[in-house]
């Protein structure tokens, strides 16, 4: 009578345990985290664009390209659901996979047995014996001579009866675990960036001597003086602002920042990213009239950030009509303004007061003084500046990563794994005194001629001329 075999199915546990404990599955797993982070640097991330509407900006700055790169998330791959998704499942992997291996082989190397029979020492990669039958052979003192020079090249030792076991270099066998410790740090450093207050990158811009609260940090940033230099042709040389740190309303770090020489406090870390065009901050300047031989008609104040609607100069009353912070002439010579800021101020004033009939329109441009010297031959009143106050704009990287430790503490032990994976050896030598023969029988997990080099100089140095034979085919 035949039995029936019935096949038990798997539960979706066990389902899941073979599918993560499998290293196809992790090569699979290693391929997609490679390959997406190719994909992602093909393209700048969201965090270093120069806008806050990636979902504008991409398609205008790379057209369709940059169309599907932010539709498929690769703009900010690395805090993307999928990329996450492909982080924790190598996690569970090397989880799974160590535990898979790490605890039988625990388990086995706390049995190793001290007494093993002469004829499985036989078999072992190394091996070789003494024998009684040669009268200068004293098996007994030989075992003893051997123990004790093993021991002076800090084999442990255990004996019982006839028998010994030597063992050197067991955290070899744990190398690629402690790699996967370290693995997973990586991983756990990477993904704290999902935790709110560990993760923060952005710019700011500070004038000079203007203070700025860093943001997500509990200090300001004060920019007490930038400085630039550039090479002949234009391009930027050099650059350092010197900064303060203040505190609770108290000045607590003076500190020259550079390229690649960061501000770092309170866990934030600001790099000198930029360096602004000189902008124009304020100005004081006196108004003459030209018709009245140059007569100086009054002074006035202006602050090219946030400037008057109207401004009364002695009898006159001066009322902006345009201004263009940072002026240009585009189609048709029509006039301008490429931006917000300062940099090229130009202003459009109407001057009413004493003899005036008719509507005056009178041009400004301070920061082109020879096209204002053309300007005033053809207008009434002159605006002659008396102080000009100019600022250099540092732009800082301002960024705050608490998983960056994690990370390079997950790379040393990587390292230390690395190390000990590939320069230490596991090595074990078995010896048993039976019927006046000494058997010995080492083994090896990696550099068979190192362990057999130095087992001939532990019977060199006992005056033993024995060799160790080399089985390739040895069992552990």
């Amino acid at each position: 009578m035949q039995q029936q075999v019935v096949e038990r199915s798997l539960s979706i546990p066990e389902r899941l345990w073979l599918f993560f404990v499998s290293v196809k599955t992790a090569i699979v797993l290693i391929a997609l985290i490679a390959g997406s982070s190719i994909l992602g640097s093909l393209i700048p991330q969201e965090g270093a664009i120069p806008s806050q509407q990636p979902a504008q900006f991409y398609p205008a700055a790379y057209g369709t390209y940059g169309k599907i790169m932010y539709a498929l998330g690769l703009t900010h791959m690395y805090t993307s659901t999928w990329f996450i998704a492909l982080l924790l499942a190598i996690s569970v992997n090397l989880i799974v996979c160590s535990w898979e291996r790490l605890v039988p082989l625990y388990k086995s190397l706390q049995k190793q047995p001290t007494v093993v029979q002469a004829f499985l020492l036989k078999h072992r990669g190394l091996y070789t014996s003494f024998s009684a039958d040669n009268p200068s052979a004293d098996t007994a003192h030989i075992r003893e001579q051997i123990i004790s020079s093993l021991g002076k090249r800090r084999y442990r030792i255990k004996q019982e009866g006839q028998a010994f076991f030597a063992e050197k270099g067991r955290i070899a066998r744990f190398g690629p675990y402690i790699i996967h410790i370290g693995l997973l740090l990586i991983v756990a450093g990477c993904l704290t960036r999902l935790i709110p207050g560990f993760y923060y990158t952005g710019d700011i811009l500070v004038d000079e001597g203007q203070t700025v609260q860093v943001p997500h940090s509990d200090f300001s940033i004060r920019n007490d003086q930038a400085h630039e230099e550039d090479y002949t042709d234009g391009r930027p040389k050099f650059y350092q602002t010197q900064a303060t740190v203040i505190y609770k309303g108290q000045q607590v770090l003076h500190k020259p920042i550079t390229v690649n020489h960061p501000l770092k406090y309170h866990g934030m870390i600001l790099f000198q990213s930029a360096m602004l065009p000189v902008q124009f901050q304020g100005m004081d300047l006196s108004i003459v009239d030209q018709q009245a031989n140059n007569a100086k008609v009054g002074s006035l104040h202006m602050d090219f950030n946030d400037p008057q609607q109207v401004y009364h100069v002695g009898a006159y009353q001066l009322t902006v009509l345009n201004y263009f912070p940072d002026f240009q002439f585009v189609q048709n010579n029509q006039p301008s303004s490429k931006s917000s800021t300062p940099y090229n101020p130009a202003l459009i004033f109407k001057i009413e007061g004493p003899g005036i009939t008719s509507d005056i329109k009178e041009w400004f441009v301070p920061s082109a003084p020879f096209l204002q010297a053309e300007l005033a031959k053809s207008q009434r009143f002159n605006f002659q500046p008396d102080q000009v106050n100019l600022a250099q704009t540092t732009g800082f990287r301002v960024q705050k990563d608490f998983g960056i430790p994690i990370v390079y503490g997950g790379c040393a032990i990587v390292v230390l794994g690395l190390v000990i994976t590939f320069y230490i050896q596991h090595r074990t030598l078995w010896g048993n005194l039976s019927e006046g023969v000494l058997h010995l029988g080492g083994q090896t997990n990696k550099n068979w001629y190192g362990f057999q080099q130095e087992l001939q100089r532990v019977l060199a140095s006992n005056q033993l001329n024995q060799k160790f034979i080399r089985n390739k085919g040895g069992t552990a």
